[in-house]
C-alpha cells in the first residue's frame, strides 16, 4: 500500500493516493506494528503536503516522528525530519525547517557512520578469519613436511604480512571513498538548505514589495483622490461664501492642512515605492531620500557616490539597496540620537559599496541576536540574497555598517 500511493504521487493522483494511504493507516493499526505505523503517518503527511493542507501534515509527521523515536527508527526519523523540514518552509517557519533538516541531516549520518563501523568490524572479523587460517595451514605443513618447515614459515608469514597489508589498503581507500561521500552528501543538503532559504526570503521580499506597491497606489489614487477633491471643493467655496476675517483666517488654515496632509500622503507613498527609483536610478533615488531625511530636522544626511556612471542599472538589485538605505537612516533618525548620518555609494570592481556612518551614541551589536524586530533581519535577508555580505561596528562614538554587492 506504501508504494501503491507512492506511485499514485508520482502521477499526480491525490485522491488514489488518499485511499491508499488511509487504507495503509487502517492495516498499520491493525499489526499494531510501531515502524509500519510510523511509516503510515509519514506517508499520509506526505499526501497532505502536495494538496496543500500544511496543518494536516504536520500533525501527521509529528506523529510519525513519535512513533518512529519510540523504538530508535533511525532511517525512519531521517525521512520524516527530512519532510518536516519542507512542510515548516512552506509554512514560512524558516527557523523551524532549518531545525527540521538539521535533525535529517544527523541521523542521515548516523546511519553512515554506523554503517562504517559495521564495515570495519566485518573486515577485522575477515583479517582475525585469514589469520587463523593460515595459522592452520601452517601448522599442517608443519606436520606433513618437517624438512621445510621454515620454508614455508617464511612464506606464510610474507604471505600473511601481504594480505594484511592489502586489507589495510582497501580499507583505507574505503574509509577516505566513504569519507568523500559524506562531505559530497553534506554539501548538497547546505546548497539545498541555502536554495529553499533564498527561494523562501525572495518569495518574502516579492510579497513584502507587492503589498508596498498596492498600498502606495491606494494611497495615492483612492485617499490622495479624495483629499485632492475636497482642496478643490474648497477653494471653489471660498469664491461663493462671505466670510468674517477670523473665518477666513480658520479657513485658510484648514486648506493650509489640507495641502500639508496632501504632501504627507505623497511622501509615504513615495517612500512605500519610490517612483524615483525607475525614473532616474538609484543614485538620485539615494540623494532624495538623504535630502528628505535631513528635511525632516531629526539628523543631517550627507550623501556621497563614486563611479556610479559606470554602473548599469539593475532593478532587483536597486530596490534593495533603496530598501536598506531606508531602514538604515530611519534606524539611525530614531534611535541613534545622532545629530550627522554619512551614507556613501561607490561602484569599483564589479562591487556595489554602501556604507552607512552616525555620530550616535552607538549600541551592543549583540542585542540583533535577540532583537524580536524585524528591521535588522530584513536587511540581512536582501544581502544574503545578493549574495553580499554585511559587517557592522558600533561604539559609543558611533556606528558604521558596510554592505558589499557582488555584480
Amino acid at each position: 500500500l506504501g508504494n501503491l500511493g507512492q506511485q499514485y504521487l508520482e502521477e499526480k493522483q491525490y485522491d488514489k493516493m488518499q485511499a491508499a494511504t488511509t487504507e495503509m493507516l487502517a492495516a498499520a493499526k491493525a499489526l499494531n506494528m510501531t515502524s509500519e505505523l510510523s511509516n503510515a503517518y509519514h506517508s499520509n503527511a506526505i499526501y497532505h503536503y502536495y494538496t496543500k493542507n500544511f496543518d494536516a501534515a504536520l500533525a501527521n509527521e509529528n506523529k510519525a516522528i513519535e512513533l518512529a523515536q519510540k523504538d530508535t527508527l533511525e532511517d525512519q526519523l531521517r525521512r520524516c525530519y527530512n519532510t518536516l523540514s519542507d512542510i515548516w518552509v512552506a509554512k514560512g517557519e524558516l527557523e523551524k525547517a532549518n531545525e527540521a533538516a538539521e535533525l535529517s541531516s544527523f541521523y542521515s549520518d548516523k546511519l553512515i557512520s554506523d554503517k562504517i563501523a559495521e564495515s570495519t568490524t566485518v573486515y577485522e572479523a575477515n583479517y582475525e578469519t585469514e589469520k587463523e587460517h593460515s595459522k592452520n595451514i601452517l601448522q599442517q605443513q608443519e606436520l606433513k613436511q618437517k624438512k621445510i618447515w621454515l620454508g614455508i614459515l617464511v612464506g606464510c608469514l610474507v604471505f600473511i604480512s601481504a594480505v594484511s597489508l592489502l586489507i589495510y589498503y582497501l580499507q583505507r581507500q574505503r574509509q577516505r571513498r566513504i569519507i568523500a561521500e559524506n562531505i559530497l552528501q553534506e554539501e548538497k543538503i547546505q546548497s539545498l538548505q541555502r536554495e529553499k532559504q533564498l527561494e523562501a526570503t525572495q518569495a518574502l521580499l516579492q510579497g513584502e514589495e507587492q503589498e508596498r506597491s498596492r498600498l502606495a497606489r491606494d494611497l495615492h489614487d483612492g485617499l490622495g483622490g479624495i483629499l485632492s477633491s475636497v482642496k478643490y471643493s474648497f477653494n471653489n467655496m471660498r469664491e461663493t461664501i462671505v466670510l468674517t476675517p477670523q473665518q477666513a483666517e480658520a479657513f485658510a488654515n484648514s486648506v493650509h492642512k489640507l495641502d500639508d496632509s496632501i504632501g504627507e500622503l505623497r511622501r509615504i507613498a513615495q517612500n512605500m515605492m519610490p517612483e524615483n527609483l525607475h525614473r532616474f536610478g538609484l543614485d538620485a533615488s539615494l540623494k532624495d531620500l538623504c535630502s528628505s531625511v535631513s528635511t525632516d530636522g531629526k539628523v543631517k544626511a550627507i550623501y556621497q557616490s563614486f563611479g556610479m556612471n559606470q554602473y548599469t542599472a539593475n532593478n532587483q538589485i536597486d530596490l534593495a539597496l533603496y530598501r536598506i538605505a531606508q531602514e538604515l537612516l530611519h534606524n539611525t533618525a530614531k534611535h541613534s540620537g545622532a545629530s550627522q548620518a554619512i551614507l556613501q555609494l561607490s561602484f569599483a570592481h564589479d562591487k556595489l559599496l554602501l556604507t552607512a556612518e552616525d555620530n550616535g551614541k552607538g549600541f551592543d551589536t549583540l542585542i540583533l541576536k535577540s532583537e524580536k524586530g524585524s528591521g535588522f533581519k530584513s536587511m540581512q535577508n536582501r544581502v544574503n540574497f545578493l549574495n553580499g555580505k554585511l559587517t557592522l561596528d558600533s561604539t559609543p562614538q558611533g556606528t558604521s555598517i558596510n554592505i558589499e554587492i557582488p555584480l
